[in-house]
């Protein structure tokens, strides 16, 4: 088939080279020259496992373009553009709105149109409305809509895209079939239907909402456990034992921050539908502001043991700056916050393998040091972990432990907790 996947990012990439390697002949769509550059050569902008390779191995099968003129041979399209906050905290749908107005002159007959970037209940009709008005052909009959949207963890994208159910939404019946027999194709995979646009495009934010006040749950838990010198991960994995309903309590991990661009938006938009309707918000946003507040409760025990512990200058360092593990994306990072709190008072070095320097001093206040790992070790006595990569080696920081007369390791995502065994001197945070 010829698809065409409107929006390269982390999401749309994924999903291009997942479909060329299925012998499907991929046009990815960008306005990013650069994006389309680096995946024209066959070069990932966005660090996922296993994502480079498969580009490669299947780059035969792929062009890129700015031009969306070219949709106008596809069969499929599928659309991921971003719907970030605008000023007001508000969904900017904009960009899912020009897609449609630009592709609707293009689109052929019996074209299946997927739309997968999240955004609030109406939005998929009004883009339906938009195409019909600008194609002069009738969803439903000339051409196939369904929200499905995509829900994906970064670090494992690739895994889930090919192993878990995509939900469809439509309010036409042979759009959901036709969208669903797509899916099931090309994927093997169960298909979720619903009969509605505005059902699959709550079933998103449903679930990122669950997860955001589950998150805020785990933190606040953490606390107490903190205050207490109580193990929380000990505390959850208890709790998680317990059956309940159709399975068991599932709490999830507390850590540094939460950051990305799904769990700091997609809460809101469901928060601001709820004071448009006229219900009380609270609780989401109450959870929000849990877990923004994170960094800053780190950085307040970090800075008690600087001003109880430490004579001299503390010597800083940060391990990790994207918003989660094994990743290079720095959208809504906690660690900037992390960085600029303590680089506007001391020096603090930086380590990460995966982060692009320059993007990372883009979107910080402060000039940025940077170090490999083992000089960033042996050079500073406080670590800040804030993500738990697996090309932080375990052993060369157990060395370092020993070479250091006095050591604050600070573990903001729980990947470390084997080896608080082999601090003599110092203390181990994690909260």
């Amino acid at each position: 088939m010829n698809i065409s996947v409107i929006g390269v990012g982390y999401i749309g990439t994924v999903i291009a080279a997942v479909l060329a390697s299925k012998g499907n002949q991929i046009i990815g769509i960008d306005k990013s020259e650069q994006n389309i550059k680096n995946l024209s050569e066959g070069k990932s902008h966005v660090s996922e496992p296993g994502l480079e390779e498969l580009l490669e191995k299947n780059l035969s099968n792929m062009q890129f373009t700015d031009d969306l003129s070219m949709v106008s041979n596809s069969d499929v399209i599928i659309v991921t553009v971003g719907t970030p906050l605008d000023e007001s905290f508000k969904a900017d749908i904009s960009h899912v709105e020009r897609v449609a107005i630009d592709i609707a002159p293009h689109i052929k007959e019996g074209t299946i149109i997927c739309l997968k970037s999240t955004v609030i209940p109406g939005v998929t009709e009004e883009f339906s409305r938009i195409i019909e008005e600008g194609s002069k052909l009738k969803s439903g009959k000339d051409f196939f809509l369904a929200f499905s949207p995509e829900r994906l963890a970064e670090g494992k994208a690739i895994y889930e895209f090919m192993n878990f159910p995509i939900v469809i939404g439509s309010t036409s019946e042979i759009s959901i079939k036709k969208v669903s027999n797509f899916w099931e194709s090309n994927l093997d995979i169960e298909t979720i239907k619903i009969n509605s646009y505005k059902g699959a495009e709550l079933t998103k934010l449903a679930d990122n909402l669950w997860i955001d006040v589950n998150i805020a749950l785990a933190n606040s838990l953490s606390l107490i456990c903190y205050e207490n010198d109580v193990d929380v991960n000990q505390v959850i994995n208890a709790a998680n034992s317990l059956p309940k309903g159709d399975s068991n309590v599932n709490i999830l991990r507390s850590s540094i921050g939460v950051g990305g661009s799904c769990l700091t938006k997609d809460p809101l938009f469901f928060a601001n539908l709820m004071d448009e309707s006229s219900y009380d918000s609270s609780m989401i946003r109450n959870a929000r502001e849990m877990n923004d507040s994170m960094p800053n409760i780190y950085q307040s025990k970090i800075q008690d043991w600087i001003d109880q512990e430490q004579s001299d200058e503390p010597r800083i360092c940060i391990f990790g700056t994207a918003f989660k593990n094994n990743t290079n994306d720095l959208r809504y990072s906690p660690i900037i916050e992390v960085f600029d709190y303590f680089a506007q008072k001391y020096e603090v070095y930086v380590h990460d393998p995966l982060v692009d320097q320059n993007e990372f001093l883009e979107k910080v206040s402060y000039d940025v040091n940077y170090v490999d790992f083992e000089q960033g070790l042996g050079s500073t006595n406080i670590w800040i972990f804030g993500c738990a990569h697996d090309l932080f080696s375990k052993q060369i920081i157990i060395e370092n432990i020993s070479n250091q007369k006095e050591v604050l390791f600070v573990d903001g995502r729980h990947g470390f907790a084997e080896l608080k065994q082999f601090i003599q001197n110092g203390k181990y945070i994690a909260i």
